[in-house]
């Protein structure tokens, strides 16, 4: 995929189709490769590890992005809203019984 790569300046500054069709020409070569049989001239696609395998790379594509850091902040404006109406009993865990916890 070396001949995918591009400069710094145009990754960022927006929607990049060129990229975007490598990676998907990269991705859609990488899963007839690997689903190549060694006993017979055929590939076989196994749907669900395909699909598990995607899944799990995007999830870590996008764990790395900033704007992941920016989501899992772990005090947002709302969530202190929501601390700061509960009631005292309640953010100490000691609400009425069966009532929700608010840590």
């Amino acid at each position: 995929m070396t001949g995918a790569q591009t400069t710094s300046d145009r990754a960022i500054s927006a929607h990049d189709k060129d990229h975007e069709r490598a990676l998907m020409e990269a991705i859609t070569r990488t899963i007839f490769e690997t689903s190549a049989v060694s006993d017979a001239d055929a590939i076989v696609i196994r749907t669900a590890k395909c699909a598990q395998a995607l899944v799990i790379v995007l999830a870590d594509v996008l764990a790395m992005s900033p704007a992941a850091t920016r989501l899992t902040n772990r005090n947002p404006p709302h969530h202190r809203r929501s601390r700061q109406a509960a009631s005292p009993a309640d953010r100490r865990g000691r609400g009425e019984r069966g009532s929700a916890r608010i840590y």
